[in-house]
């Protein structure tokens, strides 16, 4: 199986709704491979169930499948409604290609996680720094992507990075620190997440608390 990105699980393989037993020949960056058992039955339905992170909707895969026992030629994997899966399943579903959910449609920022909601900036080794991890979407190249620190009443105190980062996961950290190299007062922040495309600006925001 062809993918953008190297899968992170292969969780099940079944024929005809039964498991079936399978090994991982290989996992690679840009493809995985599956061996089990010949099938000898006509019409058989084979299904298998992987994970790896989506970046760009309409990312296609592509696979095929061969007789390693016959050194037969591979069988390309074709999109099509081969089978009636039951309830859920639709026709207009049934590519090689990964839909995007209407709600998800123009979004740049994917996922977006904290290590911790509370930081204490004082170079203990612990806690030392607030990091901000998001992953970012549809991209066809690098843009800017902006982070800055904002007290209660709104006053920007401080900006956390100013990058350009591609499709995929990015991560910006704050050690509590303002331009000057002083440590900011304890208290609650507000962080700010600007992602700035051609046409538009994606922003999202948060809190978060520094302690001594």
């Amino acid at each position: 199986i062809d993918t953008n990105i190297a899968a992170t699980s292969v969780r099940e393989l079944k024929l005809n709704g039964r498991p079936l037993d399978f090994e991982i020949e290989y996992v690679r960056e840009d493809c995985f491979a599956l061996r089990f058992p010949l099938i000898q039955e006509d019409n058989a339905i084979l299904e298998f169930t992987f994970d790896l992170p989506i970046f760009r909707f309409g990312t296609t895969f592509s696979g095929r499948a061969f007789n390693s026992l016959a050194g037969s030629v591979p069988q390309q994997l074709e999109s099509g409604d081969a089978a009636d899966f039951g309830p859920g399943d639709s026709a207009a579903l049934s590519g090689l290609f990964v839909a995007i959910p209407e709600s998800q449609l123009g979004k740049l920022v994917g996922e977006i996680t904290i290590d911790r909601k509370l930081f204490t900036p004082n170079s203990d080794g612990l806690n030392d720094e607030f990091t901000l991890s998001f992953n970012l979407l549809q991209l066809v190249k690098p843009v800017p992507a902006v982070v800055d620190i904002f007290d209660l009443g709104g006053r920007r105190l401080h900006q956390v990075c100013i990058n350009e980062f591609g499709i995929g996961p990015a991560v910006c950290s704050w050690d509590g620190r303002l331009a000057n190299g002083d440590l900011v007062v304890p208290g609650t922040y507000i962080w700010v997440l600007r992602i700035k495309a051609d046409a538009f600006e994606e922003r999202h925001t948060g809190t978060i608390a520094v302690t001594y």
